[in-house]
């Protein structure tokens, strides 16, 4: 498992989510490209409350625009989990593994990545 995190303006790391169209990568990450997906703004989800302080995920997206209330948030989160929960369970894979987690590779990849991020 590979974890990207990009220097934002704000002081803050994005967490990146990576997408692919590798067997190897979580169902509800496969695309038929390969790409990176970050939020580059502040923790400006107000119903989001267990923010890190120095790295945002979509999870700080600003969602004012929707006005939703918070039982609506809550609601619209738990079915989001559920649907995620439901895609993955034909694997035994857990959503959890990828909070941080951008790309999940071969293992036999590790040593070509090794210095990447040095």
């Amino acid at each position: 498992m590979i974890g990207v995190e990009w220097q934002i303006g704000n002081g803050c790391a994005s967490s990146v989510m990576g997408l692919a169209p590798f067997a190897t990568m979580p169902v509800t990450r496969r695309a038929p490209h390969v790409c990176l997906a970050g939020w580059p703004g502040g923790h400006d989800n107000p119903h989001w409350t267990y923010h890190e302080r120095d790295i945002v995920h979509f999870l700080d997206t600003d969602l004012t625009a929707l006005e939703l209330t918070t039982p609506k948030y809550r609601s619209l989160t738990k079915a989001s989990r559920s649907t995620t929960e439901q895609l993955l369970s034909e694997l035994g894979d857990d959503a959890r593994y990828y909070r941080r987690v951008a790309f999940r590779l071969q293992s036999s990849v590790a040593a070509a990545l090794h210095d990447l991020g040095s």
